[in-house]
């Protein structure tokens, strides 16, 4: 446990529980021999992409200081912090994929939980940024985080 900088004790996010004291299963950094598991999830999930190319990156991540990948017994998931602009520290979920079915949510959830804990704990700055190119809507996590809509345009230019 450390304090933050207004003298607020903050926990290890390792050891992070929620104020509701619900018991969530087993969640754990990833390495290498999750692998397998995580990739029969996100094919499950999106059977249309190409999940096999990405073996590297998410290799990558797992050995990267700026990345945390997760995984718990039925969803597995990956966030940044980076630092935006050259000085900023800004924190974002990378990907969070996880098993359909019924509360399963949860988990993910509070793998979210978790990931927001480590952000804090690496100095990132603002909020953590939820969003997904997948469709996934995250307006029931962000709603039960604390969260708030944030309205971007973005424009897609045909390659």
């Amino acid at each position: 446990m450390r304090e933050d900088l207004h003298g607020d004790v903050n926990p290890d996010w390792r050891n992070y529980r929620p104020v509701n004291g619900f018991e969530y299963p087993a969640i754990h950094e990833a390495g290498v021999a999750d692998e397998q598991f995580m990739f029969e999830i996100a094919r499950e999930k999106y059977p249309e992409r190409a999940i096999e190319q990405g073996v590297r990156w998410v290799r990558w991540c797992m050995q990267s200081p700026e990345r945390l990948v997760l995984v718990g017994p039925n969803s597995f998931g990956i966030a940044q912090v980076d630092w935006r602009y050259g000085f900023e520290r800004r924190s974002k979920l990378d990907m969070l994929c996880s098993r359909p079915a019924s509360g399963r949510a949860l988990e993910a959830l509070k793998m979210v939980q978790l990931m927001i804990a480590w952000a804090k704990e690496k100095g990132a700055l603002g909020a953590f940024r939820l969003d997904a190119d997948t469709g996934a809507d995250f307006e029931p996590f962000a709603r039960r985080l604390g969260g708030k809509a944030v309205t971007a345009t973005w424009y897609e230019i045909p390659l």
